[in-house]
């Protein structure tokens, strides 16, 4: 797979303004669940030991490491879930 393909399937949306600003991660069209450390840092909770200044970075990595296996590729049941781009724990986590 090239940068090409691996740009194409990756988009970093900005949505509302202000505080109530939130940043969406989409791979392949679909939200990737992410956070913020406390340092600023992004990570996803897919793959929470790799974080980077660079949200879209750790997109383009998400899509390389699934072609190699290294995530598991969410189902149809991991899609629906409204929370899937919170920046905050959910109850429970």
């Amino acid at each position: 797979m090239d940068k090409h393909e691996i740009d194409a399937r990756v988009e970093v949306r900005e949505i509302g303004r202000g505080r109530a600003a939130r940043t969406e991660l989409l791979v392949d069209g679909e939200p990737v669940r992410h956070g913020r450390l406390p340092g600023g840092k992004y990570f996803l909770y897919d793959n929470a030991y790799v974080w980077s200044d660079d949200l879209r970075g750790l997109g383009r990595q998400l899509v390389v490491d699934r072609a190699a296996r290294r995530v598991p590729t969410p189902g149809p049941a991991d899609r629906t879930t409204p929370s899937a781009t919170s920046t905050a724990p959910q109850d429970g986590e």
